[in-house]
């Protein structure tokens, strides 16, 4: 978890590891809010790897959280 130390734009950085015939899905949170969200998948077939990487920019206010969390089963809220 980040907490923002004072009000200011942040930018995130991230990259999730799925491993053969994996699938990884992440939510990202700015306090309790969903702000982004993060898929990666890989196919059906032999040895097949992926990685996900996503970016993002947002305006903080001193104390505000972020965090990452599995969004398995994948549901919006």
């Amino acid at each position: 978890m980040f907490m923002a130390l004072s009000s200011g734009v942040h930018v995130f950085t991230w990259t999730i590891y799925s491993g053969d015939h994996g699938q990884t899905d992440f939510y990202v949170y700015v306090n309790h809010d969903i702000f982004d969200a993060t898929l990666g998948d890989t196919d059906n077939t032999l040895h097949d790897y992926d990685s996900d990487s996503g970016t993002m920019v947002v305006s903080l206010n001193g104390h505000d959280n972020v965090y990452m969390r599995s969004a398995w089963p994948a549901q919006l809220t």
